[in-house]
């Protein structure tokens, strides 16, 4: 880890810093890679694949480390916290290193929209990053000091949302069962979300959404209103369409329209709400 750092910093600095993403920036630019890389890009890159594989096993050893769970797959490995772990991660500091780490390509020429081209000369520098991001989502796993800690690089976060990263399930974590950090959400977070589900209709961008609804049992009216007049108001496009059918001798039936999708006919698919947790293949998926 330290020979990584070393081989792209300069000048190391531990600040949170970064610009919030507001909805017209996301997904605004068409991802173009150019053939030849600048040379900072490069040597980014250069330094990535030099320290890979001991960079990869120190991430995966902290995030194992990070929970408790038979799981041994650092990337879907969800047990209870390791509270000794999280708390040597806070008394090291390691916070506002990680942070630095993760925005650190960014500052050294790569372009943060490369991430989704699929470009295979990101790969190894994607997987860093994502276990990066993934032991931080285990650091404030129900710890709110480590949480407050990683809030104050809440916008280097934001402007990873929707590249690739696993940004999004790190930024929920920071605030779920969290009401001192929840009562800091603003509206242009909700509509952030709102504009990634407009781009593209991922669950995880749904799940963020409930996730910041309530605190444990009780509600978080002030989020609940931004998110409804978010998606009532302002886009109701993103709300599924429904319909009853209410035969005279046939139990009422509640049906979901899957956009995009046809029967066999031609005709539009609706699914029948009953059945909508079960699995179904829709448009390939």
């Amino acid at each position: 880890m330290d020979s990584w750092l070393s081989g792209v910093v300069r000048s190391p600095s531990a600040g949170g810093g970064g610009t919030p993403v507001t909805p017209s920036r996301v997904h605004s630019e068409p991802c173009k890679v150019p053939e030849e890389l600048p040379a900072n890009a490069q040597a980014v890159l250069r330094h990535t694949a030099a320290c890979y594989q001991a960079v990869r096993a120190t991430l995966n050893t902290l995030v194992l480390n990070a929970t408790f769970d038979e799981d041994t797959n650092p990337m879907s490995r969800d047990g209870p916290p390791n509270r000794l772990m999280q708390k040597l991660l806070r008394e090291l500091e390691a916070i506002p290193v990680v942070m630095y780490l993760v925005q650190l390509p960014f500052t050294r020429g790569v372009e943060i929209k490369w991430m989704t081209s699929g470009d295979p000369r990101f790969a190894q520098l994607i997987q860093i990053i994502t276990l990066l991001y993934r032991l931080m989502k285990q650091a404030v796993k129900n710890d709110e000091t480590n949480a407050v800690e990683l809030h104050k690089h809440v916008n280097i976060i934001r402007a990873h949302q929707g590249k690739g990263l696993s940004a999004t399930v790190t930024l929920k974590e920071i605030y779920m069962g969290k009401r001192k950090l929840l009562a800091k959400i603003q509206p242009d977070l909700i509509r952030l979300f709102v504009h990634l589900l407009q781009e593209e209709r991922d669950p995880r961008y749904v799940d963020f959404l409930m996730s910041v609804c309530t605190c444990g049992i009780e509600p978080m009216p002030a989020i609940q209103k931004m998110i409804c007049t978010e998606l009532f108001e302002q886009n109701p496009e993103l709300l599924p369409i429904i319909q009853l059918d209410h035969r005279s001798g046939a139990p009422p039936r509640l049906s979901i329209l899957i956009p995009g999708s046809k029967n066999e006919d031609g005709s539009d698919l609706w699914m029948d709400a009953a059945d909508f947790n079960d699995s179904h293949q829709v448009n390939g998926r």
